[in-house]
């Protein structure tokens, strides 16, 4: 096997490894957001129940093992991804890999936006009280 080639399976298992990282952290960032719907809702019926929930999503903390996940992306992506993306017909491997970091950059603003939604919430809750 050349060089080559098993630089190109090492990258589209890599490829495949984030790819499945990233869709993970939509599916929680996307159940995060539906307990910050319903604890919207809840917070004055329930307001016991909806801070011990907020505090458990909160313990979770996917933004910290987001921001890992991406840093360890960024470590193996840095040596690859030249500074401007090339075209997907050129690289169609590398344009995956700069994909990728578009969407984990969006996946770490949501989270960043559910924290602080969630802090928020608290905060108002613990001072309704």
């Amino acid at each position: 096997m050349s060089d080559r080639q098993e630089f190109s399976e090492k990258m589209a298992e890599f490829v495949g490894t984030h790819r499945r990282i990233v869709a993970d952290f939509g599916r929680s960032l996307a159940n995060a957001r539906h307990f910050l719907k319903l604890a919207d809702r809840s917070s004055e019926r329930e307001p016991e129940e909806t801070v011990t929930m907020l505090e458990q999503i909160k313990e979770i903390d996917l933004l910290r093992h987001l921001t890992n996940q991406y840093e360890e992306y960024q470590h193996i992506a840095g040596f690859v991804l030249p500074a401007e993306a090339p075209p997907e017909h050129e690289s169609p491997l590398l344009a995956q890999v700069a994909d990728l970091r578009r969407q984990y950059e969006s996946l770490l603003e949501e989270a960043e936006e559910q924290m602080e939604a969630i802090d928020k919430l608290l905060f108002a809750m613990q001072n309704h009280q």
